[in-house]
C-alpha cells in the first residue's frame, strides 16, 4: 500500500494516530478530490443506490465494483432494473466508518444495462461478490457526471460561543 492509497483499516495506535487523509489547520470537515473519490470506491463492495421514478425516491443496497472511473453492478429482473431503465439518472452512494473518523463519496450519473457479450465479459472480470445467494444475470454500468466526497474527523462539539459554558 502507498502513501497516496489509504487504507481502509484504523492505523495502529501504538504506531501513530493518523488521517486518512491531511485536513489543514485541524479541519474536521475535508472535501475530496475526485482522485481521493475514486480511492476509496475502488476499494469498497457496497454501497447504495439510489433511483426516481416521478414521486418516488428509492434507496437500495447493492454490491459494486469500481474501476476506471466508473461503477459496476449486478442485479435480477425486477424493480431496480425497471427503474434504471425507466429513469437512467442515478446516484450511487458508499461510506466508511473508522472508530475517528469517516467519509462518504457520492456518484451522480446515468446508468445502462450492458448488452453486448463484450461489454459484459469486462464485468464478469470485476468479481462481483453478492450478499445474497440469488442468481444476478443482469450488469448496470454507472457513467458518472459528478463525483464528490468529504472526509470528516471526529471530535467533541465545539462550545456555542453564545451559549452559557456554567
Amino acid at each position: 500500500m502507498t502513501e497516496s492509497t489509504p487504507s481502509m483499516q484504523r492505523p495502529d495506535p501504538a504506531v501513530e494516530a493518523a488521517s486518512m487523509f491531511p485536513h489543514e489547520d485541524g479541519q474536521p470537515v475535508l472535501a475530496l478530490t475526485e482522485e481521493q473519490c475514486w480511492q476509496l470506491l475502488e476499494r469498497v463492495r457496497h454501497a447504495r443506490l439510489g433511483t426516481r421514478i416521478g414521486d418516488r425516491i428509492d434507496i437500495i443496497p447493492v454490491n459494486i465494483a469500481a474501476r476506471g472511473g466508473r461503477i459496476w453492478f449486478r442485479t435480477a429482473p425486477g424493480t431496480k432494473l425497471l427503474e434504471l431503465t425507466a429513469s437512467p439518472d442515478v446516484v450511487v452512494q458508499a461510506d466508511g466508518v473508522l472508530s475517528d473518523q469517516a467519509w462518504s463519496v457520492q456518484v451522480r450519473g446515468t446508468a445502462r444495462e450492458l448488452t453486448t457479450s463484450a461489454e459484459i465479459e469486462e464485468a464478469e472480470a470485476l468479481e462481483f461478490e453478492s450478499w445474497v445467494p440469488t442468481i444476478k444475470q443482469h450488469y448496470v454500468v454507472v457513467e458518472p457526471t459528478e463525483t464528490t466526497g468529504r472526509h470528516f474527523l471526529f471530535g467533541a462539539e465545539p462550545v456555542h460561543p453564545t451559549y452559557p459554558t456554567d
